[in-house]
This record gives C-alpha cells, sequence and structure tokens, in this order.
C-alpha cells in the first residue's frame, strides 16, 4: 500500500507540467489527468494483489478475510486522490515539489510503522496516531494478515479521513485549475 502512496502521488506531482503541450492546445478535464496517473498504479496494485492471492491459495493461507481488503483499498485510492489533486494543484506552481516530495514521502516511510512494531514512545504514538498511512496500512494488514476486521471506530473514523482528504484535494485543485494553461 505505501509503494502505491508513493508511486502515485510521485508521478502526480509534475502532471501538469509535463503535459503542457496538450493542456495549452486542447480543452479537456484537468481532473482526467490526475484520477487517470492515478488509475494506472490503481490497475497495477490489483494485479499485485491477484498474485498475492494465488500465493495464498498455494499456501494454503486463509484468504477469505482478504476479499475485505477491497473497500479498504477504495477508501485508499479515494484518499490518493484527494493527495494526488492536492500535488498536481501545488505542482503547477512548484517546479521542485516532486524532489520535496520525494524526500517527504520517504521522511514518511521511516515515521509510518511497516515493517516492525510501533516503539513504546509515547511522542512516536502520538506521531504515528495523526499519520492516517500509519491508520490505513495496520488496517490491511490486519485484515490480510491476522484475518481480522479492525473495530467499527477505526474504520468511520478512516472514512471520514479518506473522503475528508478527496473533497478538500479537489476544491483546491478546482479553485487553481484555471490558471493551469497560462502557468505551463
Amino acid at each position: 500500500m505505501f509503494n502505491f502512496f508513493i508511486n502515485s502521488t510521485l508521478n502526480i506531482t509534475n502532471i501538469i507540467i509535463s503535459n503542457g503541450a496538450l493542456i495549452k492546445s486542447m480543452k479537456i478535464n484537468y481532473e482526467a489527468l490526475v484520477i487517470s496517473g492515478v488509475m494506472q498504479f490503481v490497475f497495477s496494485h490489483i494485479i499485485e494483489m491477484i498474485i498475492f492471492l494465488v500465493l495464498m491459495i498455494f499456501l494454503k493461507g486463509s484468504f477469505l478475510s482478504s476479499f475485505f481488503y477491497l473497500p479498504i483499498f477504495l477508501l485508499f485510492v479515494l484518499f490518493v486522490l484527494g493527495i494526488a489533486f492536492m500535488l498536481s494543484a501545488i505542482g503547477a506552481y512548484v517546479s521542485d515539489l516532486f524532489n520535496l516530495w520525494n524526500v517527504f514521502t520517504r521522511l514518511l516511510w521511516f515515521l509510518t510503522p511497516i515493517f516492525y512494531v510501533m516503539p513504546s514512545s509515547i511522542i512516536f504514538q502520538k506521531i504515528s496516531y495523526f499519520n492516517p498511512m500509519f491508520h490505513l496500512i495496520n488496517i490491511a494488514r490486519s485484515i490480510i494478515i491476522y484475518d481480522k476486521i479492525p473495530s467499527f471506530y477505526v474504520l468511520l473514523l478512516m472514512t471520514c479521513v479518506c473522503i475528508f482528504s478527496f473533497i478538500i484535494g479537489l476544491l483546491i485543485f478546482k479553485r487553481y485549475k484555471g490558471k493551469f494553461a497560462e502557468i505551463v
């Protein structure tokens, strides 16, 4: 999931600038550029999940709860789309956003407990609780690895965060998209 987040958001940071000739030459829906940029990584992730399910069948693992991963992944795509809309709008104005976002995502990778147990440090725990990636990855981990459905409270909270991210990202994008043709 984290690789999906990194790859799709890094790809989006300069999508407006890289499609400058297209934006200047014809009237297109700019949102489609962002959505298509994210969707290419959605399809890649779906193929990865199919390979994972085949591996689970081969190893005689429990893969029934993995089907509950699909709604979680759809929420995650909504979250990533919100971030992507924000980044693409900012990337039209800030030329070095790709490099800045690359450094930020590497820092986020170290701050998100993916391959390690969360340390007992209270400061680190508080940082992790405000990190949506921490919660989304824990939800996916509990579904796929531990065959456990997370609590309703956590699912509701992450649903609200993902929808909020999408709405804010789309509003920011719509506010600044009128000047994209002038900037590129």
